[in-house]
């Protein structure tokens, strides 16, 4: 699987290259900006789903590949828990995506990007946690497009909206109608969409800290609308609600340090074991490398 990952890489990276000699795309620089950091997550919830058991941290390291400055932008992540007994849900992310700007100098000015992303789990297919003697493969792929608004609002409020479709992996994959049968995807009777909207403002904190004159605290609100993606009883509606604050602190020139805390409202009982609330912090260091 791991080969795989490889092999993904450098398909992205030759293809990003003939693009660029070839057009439409023009390149802004010369090299390849490269971007390496690590994250603590105290518990790992994706799209209001907690994919820990009973709230286990993790750690996921990351490398994010700016290619020359045409838009596009090759990341990868690993996940892996901290906490053993959960070594087959190491989860290892590939993210292909571009993004530009429409009417930059327009009250409607739109940053947008778009993409495709991987979900690859190198040791599955993962044990059924019923069935001993079944597997159920969590590998899944997700595509995406998210719009947001910086100068619509005076009050300096940026509004987005997110479209997720997340799907099953097809290759080697059985397709039989049930996950409970053995190698089969778990994402044929669990994929689906999702509509995400937000709000964001950032509030300046003056000199909240030495090396740091301009410090500013990120809040945000993202409503998650789930079109029963995640598991096969999650009901359509509103899911939940993310509230988030966060803020950045220059270590030095190419070195920052954000620490970041959510709190999630579920309001549909069909999520998230019945529900429940949930509540996390992150702690994220990114280097520039170039």
């Amino acid at each position: 699987m791991i080969r795989k990952g490889v092999i993904l890489a450098a398909v992205v990276l030759l293809s990003a290259a003939g693009l660029t000699q070839a057009g439409p795309f023009e390149s802004t620089r010369d090299d390849i900006g490269v971007t390496g950091g690590v994250s603590y997550l105290s518990r790992y919830v994706w799209y209001g789903f907690d994919m820990l058991a009973d709230n286990h941290s993790a750690v996921q390291p990351f490398v994010s590949l700016d290619l020359w400055g045409t838009g596009w932008i090759f990341d990868v992540k690993w996940l892996r828990a901290n906490s053993s007994g959960f070594e087959n849900m190491e989860q290892i992310d590939y993210t292909l995506s571009y993004g530009a700007t429409c009417n930059p100098d327009s009250p409607f000015a739109t940053d947008w990007r778009g993409g495709w992303r991987d979900y690859n789990h190198p040791d599955g297919p993962l044990r059924h946690p019923v069935y001993s003697d079944r597997k159920w493969d969590l590998d899944r792929q997700e595509f995406f497009g998210t719009f947001s608004w910086p100068e619509i609002a005076s009050c300096g409020v940026v509004p987005s909206y997110t479209l997720v479709y997340v799907k099953p992996e097809e290759g080697g994959r059985r397709s039989n109608t049930s996950w409970t049968d053995n190698g089969n995807s778990y994402w044929r009777q669990a994929g689906g969409f999702l509509h995400i909207v937000g709000l964001a403002k950032e509030v300046s904190a003056g000199d909240l800290c030495p090396n740091n004159p301009d410090q500013t605290i990120r809040f945000s609100a993202d409503a998650v609308y789930n079109g029963s993606m995640g598991a096969r009883d999650v009901h359509h509606g509103w899911a939940h609600i993310n509230w988030g604050v966060q803020t950045d602190f220059a270590v030095n020139d190419t070195t920052t340090f954000t620490p970041g805390l959510v709190y999630q409202t579920t309001v549909n009982e069909t999520i998230n074991a019945g529900g429940q609330d949930e509540v996390w912090f992150f702690l994220t260091l990114t280097h520039l490398c170039n």
